[in-house]
């Protein structure tokens, strides 16, 4: 044999702005996809609700409504 075979080219590795590219538009992609999935009006109703519950919120609200 005398070294005479097809030679198979190894991918060069990409550099690193192309790289930083790369890595931006999987994310962008990414957080479009799990926000789809979130109900945010549902979101913020829980948030003002739980607001309501809290105790310091409730005093604050006793304390303001007396003159």
């Amino acid at each position: 044999d005398k070294g005479k075979g097809i030679m198979v080219e190894e991918p060069k590795p990409l550099k690193k702005k192309q790289q930083v590219e790369m890595d931006e538009e999987y994310a962008r992609k990414l957080h479009a996809e799990l926000n789809k999935d979130i109900d945010w009006d549902v979101a913020i109703k829980h948030v003002k609700q739980k607001a309501k519950e809290d105790p310091a919120v409730q005093i604050y609200q006793v304390m303001k409504k007396r003159p």
